[in-house]
């Protein structure tokens, strides 16, 4: 066996069974699917989301990060479950030199293919969109779109972070993860929107950074002429409500810790420990977080497709994104940064 030397440590890959290419892969897997979506065009909206690198999301990695190097080596493969644009993997490789494989599965296309186009030439990168199935039965599960190779041979690591809190049967996801880890396969699981009575209080979550964006909105349209056109829209009941189910679907109430551990325990996945961190975000941080979803955070200052079937116009626009960055600035005050908690869970399969 031929010895490597990865994060300071001697490390060996055993000899191939045979079932396997020079990459680890299972034979025969496809790691980049011929689907029309991993051609497109890169969406715009995708891209600022990557490019904006949120300070507060990556310290919120940091934790993910360091657990996964501590076991990760050239026979391990993990899956990066809802894994965006690939900010996960970009930490992990520019961590780790040898060899290793990472799949990143999300139910995003635009944000997958730029997570695609980063890693197209990654041999040690794989990619799968879990596509949707119908309005009512939601997506493909992460089982139904790995080849029968990798099903057999079992993921020894999956990482859900910043998304657990979206989804809406977490039991339902979490089983399908119990059905391609290995025995004794690890689950890593953090998000900024759960609550935890038993902890200290941090500021805010996301979820009421949102909510209070929101209502700092309406004030400004109530007191500033300049925004008087939106008032009738503001007074719409019917139209805020259709507006306050958009911001639930993407930022949805915040559950608590403990729901989140009974869940995946009744998958199948015992959970290690879980911990939680205060992590300082700055006024330029949540303006940058909360832009790319400028049409969810602040929809109907103009209004948007996603509601009323129509974009805003350039004017709007100009008027949302000035109304959020000047919301944020009056929920932050004189201050430079607010904590916001983030819950880590580590669970392993039986």
């Amino acid at each position: 066996m031929k010895a490597r030397i990865a994060r300071g440590m001697v490390t060996t890959r055993p000899a191939s069974s045979g079932t396997e290419n020079a990459y680890g892969w299972p034979f025969e897997f496809e790691r980049i699917p011929n689907d029309e979506w991993a051609s497109r065009t890169i969406h715009e909206s995708a891209l600022k989301y990557d490019e904006h690198r949120s300070t507060a999301i990556g310290q919120s990695l940091e934790p993910t990060v360091a657990q996964i190097l501590t076991v990760l080596d050239e026979t391990k493969i993990f899956v990066d479950y809802s894994c965006g644009t690939g900010l996960l993997t970009e930490r992990i490789l520019a961590n780790y030199s040898s060899n290793t494989r990472i799949l990143n599965a999300d139910v995003s296309k635009k944000y997958l293919n730029i997570a695609l186009n980063k890693f197209r030439n990654d041999q040690r990168v794989a990619v799968r969109l879990l596509k949707r199935l119908h309005v009512e039965s939601g997506f493909q599960s992460i089982r139904d779109v790995l080849d029968d190779a990798l099903i057999k041979r079992g993921v020894d690591i999956l990482t859900s972070t910043n998304a657990i809190h979206l989804y809406p049967d977490v039991a339902a996801i979490a089983e399908s993860w119990n059905r391609i880890l290995r025995p004794g396969g690890l689950a890593l699981i953090n998000t900024g929107d759960m609550s935890n009575t038993a902890r200290k209080v941090a500021d805010w979550r996301l979820h009421d950074t949102v909510e209070n964006v929101n209502q700092l909105a309406r004030d400004a349209i109530k007191d500033e002429s300049r925004f008087e056109k939106y008032r009738d829209s503001v007074a719409d009941a019917d139209l805020m409500r259709s507006y306050a189910q958009l911001r639930n679907s993407f930022y949805p109430p915040v559950r608590p810790v403990d729901f989140y551990l009974d869940s995946l325990s009744s998958a199948g996945l015992s959970a290690l420990h879980a911990f939680e961190l205060s992590i300082p975000i700055s006024r330029s941080d949540l303006a940058a977080t909360l832009i790319p979803y400028h049409d969810v955070v602040l929809g109907w200052v103009g209004g948007s497709t996603k509601v009323e079937g129509e974009a805003p116009s350039h004017a709007c626009l100009r008027d949302r994104l000035f109304l959020i960055r000047y919301c944020v600035q009056k929920l932050y005050g004189e201050r430079e940064f607010f904590l916001a908690p983030w819950t880590y869970i580590t669970c392993k399969k039986g």
